[in-house]
């Protein structure tokens, strides 16, 4: 018989689980989850990353949990300017709309970053 002991690796901020450390590291440095995260987006278009805070604010603006109108939608929109990760991660950290409420609020993350680089590719010619 024989025994092998394998290491499993977790995001401290999800539920992703992998078998190499680097990589869930890396994960969790840029996990849409973290509050702290670094954004790769801002990064590679040469924006500056807003605070987390200033992003929830934006998207919360006094509302309730759960709530999201369009007009939080567009000030989260305007301070992420035009981010997709960053405005994922504000929604999901402040959980807004919570499960089947997607209706409510404006955001689909593909259409999102395919304008987004499309927008930069435009005012990078």
């Amino acid at each position: 018989m024989r025994s092998k002991k394998r290491w499993r690796h977790y995001c401290d901020y999800c539920k992703k689980s992998g078998a190499q450390g680097p990589t869930m590291e890396r994960h969790e440095a840029h996990c849409t989850l973290n509050p702290q995260r670094g954004c790769r987006m801002c990064e590679a278009a040469g924006l500056e990353q807003q605070p987390m805070e200033d992003l929830i604010e934006a998207l919360d603006n006094g509302r309730a949990l759960g709530d999201c109108d369009a007009e939080g939608m567009k000030e989260l929109r305007k301070l992420a300017q035009g981010c997709p990760a960053c405005m994922l991660a504000a929604i999901r950290i402040r959980h807004a709309g919570g499960p089947g409420a997607q209706e409510t609020w404006d955001f689909d993350f593909r259409q999102e970053a395919n304008r987004f680089w499309a927008r930069l590719n435009e005012e990078g010619e």
